[in-house]
């Protein structure tokens, strides 16, 4: 295995007492040492010399990448160090004990390398490789996956996905982390890691990160996670694709429903025998305005994670959620407030709102509750409320009054005695409108609705009757009321937007 000057230089400083000088190569590329006897005028491009201070040349010829083990001092250093890097061993050290000390650490990493690929050759383990690189690496390791769930680490981890408050104080601290190529040092909580992204065939396909809880961040932590990222990336391309697990192939399913795509039979067998079990809502979930780039994959990981028996998939800019709802259920049989306190939390913590369809059973018909739910969605334009959680059942009405109205201007289904009463209100200071729509609402009770627009009995039956006179209507016919609800609803949402 190649090593760079910065892994040579951390691993030797820990044993022996040495500075290192001059400008060294990145790129892993320094083959075993040689033990320089001071014959020959060059020292070779990207070799790693261990040389007794009295023994170096007071001139030579230097190629790039070179690197020298200066024991003791001279001199001659600072023609060196302008020329190369330089790790002078400042204690008083025998130079055949230092040399055997670089050939330890080559021998450490070289047995890694060898651990690596017989492992990739083998289970291709994603935790393999992180329990082989770290005891190398001196430093927890954790590896995350495409949806931020846990894919492997040398921490104890109590959930299968990375800590919310965590990922939402990387997003903040690097906006679109997610694309960057090289090793990215990350503050979280006022503690300090390192992450390289893994990418396969040009996709996101996870992060590793080192944890400094333990020790300082080193150099030559930068060529290691970039190794260790290399092999992890290598052992997901290496690990069969298949068609994934049951779970996941129901996932698929239900996602193409969703999309309206027609289901084989394998997948549509899966899906029915799924129905019927249980009770569901179909859930929808999208970014709030201000919030950061938290992933959409992240949050279906999460959701999985909470609401156990439940589905989740990245869709449309947003995540789809089908949430069992049985085991929420109290001794009445309501699962509501279980859930919305629940989802509650779930949509505050990640910044999302969501809308949430009726109950359902048959998973088949997932895509008609997935409209309940981007509906409900909708209607959240409609309606002021606290929480971010947007139920169908109380957009339904308004839902219903919309697509009644379809896409015929307001005015082609008032009467001429509706247009009136809509007139009058543009130049009267009383509402008619408004005390006719607390009347129909109140079921014609003159009692109730006197007492609701704060005003005398008797100034409400005047009030009425003028009103009735410019409808024209009776009032007393149901379809005539329904027809006149109806349109009143309408002109309260159009006149809310």
């Amino acid at each position: 295995m190649k090593l760079n000057a910065d892994i040579v230089f951390d691993n030797l400083s820990e044993l022996v007492s040495a500075r290192m000088m001059g400008a060294c190569e990145k790129e892993m590329r320094l083959g075993r040492p040689r033990f320089y006897t001071g014959s020959g005028q060059v020292f070779e491009q990207d070799t790693l010399y261990v040389i007794r201070a009295d023994r170096l040349p007071s001139r030579s010829t230097v190629r790039p990448g070179a690197v020298l083990v200066v024991v003791g001092d001279t001199l001659q250093l600072p023609f060196y160090r302008n020329r190369c890097c330089v790790i002078q061993i400042t204690d008083d050290a025998d130079i055949f004990t230092v040399f055997n000390l670089v050939q330890d650490i080559f021998n450490r990493y070289e047995a890694l390398d060898a651990d690596i690929r017989r492992i990739l050759d083998s289970t291709a383990s994603v935790q393999g490789l992180v329990d082989a690189s770290a005891p190398v690496i001196g430093a927890d390791v954790l590896v995350l996956d495409g949806n931020f769930g846990v894919l492997a680490s040398t921490l104890r981890q109590e959930t299968r996905s990375l800590d919310i408050s965590s990922l939402s104080a990387f997003m903040a601290n690097e906006k679109l982390a997610l694309r960057k190529r090289e090793p990215l040092a990350v503050s979280i909580l006022d503690q300090s890691f390192l992450c390289q992204n893994i990418f396969v065939n040009g996709r996101y396909a996870g992060s590793v990160t080192f944890d400094y809880r333990m020790r300082r961040k080193l150099p030559s932590d930068v060529p290691m996670i970039q190794y260790v990222a290399e092999a992890i990336g290598t052992a997901l391309r290496r690990l069969p694709s298949g068609e994934g697990s049951e779970f996941d192939r129901f996932r698929k399913a239900l996602m193409e429903l969703v999309d309206c795509v027609a289901l084989d039979q394998p997948a549509h067998g899966l899906v029915e025998r799924a129905s019927g079990r249980r009770s569901y809502v179909c859930v929808k979930m999208v970014l709030s305005g201000g919030s950061t780039e938290v992933p959409y994959r992240y949050i279906g990981s999460i959701l999985e994670s909470s609401f156990p028996q439940s589905v989740a998939f990245e869709h449309a800019s947003s995540v789809v959620g089908i949430i069992a709802v049985d085991e929420l259920r109290d001794g009445r049989g309501c699962y509501r407030k279980a859930l919305l306190e629940k989802l509650g939390h779930f949509v505050e913590s990640v910044d999302v709102v969501v809308g949430i369809s009726d109950a359902f059973s048959d998973l088949l018909k997932v895509r008609l509750y997935y409209d309940q739910a981007v509906s409900a969605l909708v209607g959240s334009g409609f309606r002021e409320q606290q929480s971010r959680c947007y139920e169908f059942r109380q957009y339904a009405l308004i839902k219903l009054v919309i697509n009644a109205i379809g896409d015929f201007p307001l005015e082609m289904y008032m009467t001429d005695g509706l247009k009136r009463v809509v007139e009058h209100d543009r130049e009267g200071s009383i509402s008619y409108t408004e005390t006719l729509r607390c009347y129909l609402a109140n079921n014609m009770n003159i009692a109730k609705t006197a007492s609701d627009l704060f005003i005398h009995r008797s100034t409400l039956l005047d009030r009425i009757a003028r009103i009735k006179r410019e409808l024209g209507n009776d009032l007393k016919d149901p379809d005539e009321r329904l027809r006149l609800e109806i349109l009143l609803k309408a002109m309260e949402l159009y006149e809310a937007e």
